[in-house]
């Protein structure tokens, strides 16, 4: 297994806008917590109550800390599907990932919902059940500090069921 990596949730003074950061175990800056949003408008991570902010984040996080584990297996992490002729498919068809580098753009591209368990490619995380576990009592006071790391995260997810990834 790769090395553990830890989250760190920062405020700056004032209001500053609250970030996070990914460094190894040792103190190596990896970078910044990515946004795995593909639609929507800018909504802002947050932490420290149950709302939007806090949704947003639990999702990059469980996203982030899961990996290729996270992307859909139906979709292939592209959110789209296609249909396509098989004559030796039982339905004369079969539905596979849309790639846009196999063909033109069609006009219809079908979203993928993986039995509604594909959000925008990726399966579907209990994000509020991981804001009320860790992200909900979190202070928003200027110039505070939080620490997370994925092998929390990985743990807390494969425990009582919380997930079935």
């Amino acid at each position: 297994m790769a090395e553990d990596v830890l989250y760190i949730g920062r405020r700056g003074p004032g209001r500053g806008d609250p970030s996070v950061v990914i460094e190894t175990a040792g103190g190596e800056l990896l970078g910044i917590l990515p946004d795995f949003r593909r639609t929507g408008d800018a909504s802002t991570i947050e932490w420290g109550y149950g709302g939007r902010g806090p949704t947003e984040l639990a999702r990059n996080m469980l996203l982030h800390a899961l990996g290729e584990d996270a992307v859909c297996w139906r979709c292939r992490g592209n959110g789209y599907l296609r249909t396509r002729a098989d004559p030796n498919a039982p339905k004369g068809y079969v539905v596979e990932p849309y790639d846009p580098g196999d063909e033109p753009e069609p006009d219809f591209r079908p979203l993928c919902d993986n039995h509604r368990g594909c959000n925008e490619g990726y399966l579907r995380m209990p994000t509020h059940a991981f804001v009320e576990r860790f992200l909900l009592h979190l202070s928003r006071e200027p110039e505070t500090e939080w620490r997370l790391s994925q092998a929390e995260i990985l743990q807390w997810l494969h425990s009582d069921g919380i997930a079935a990834l």
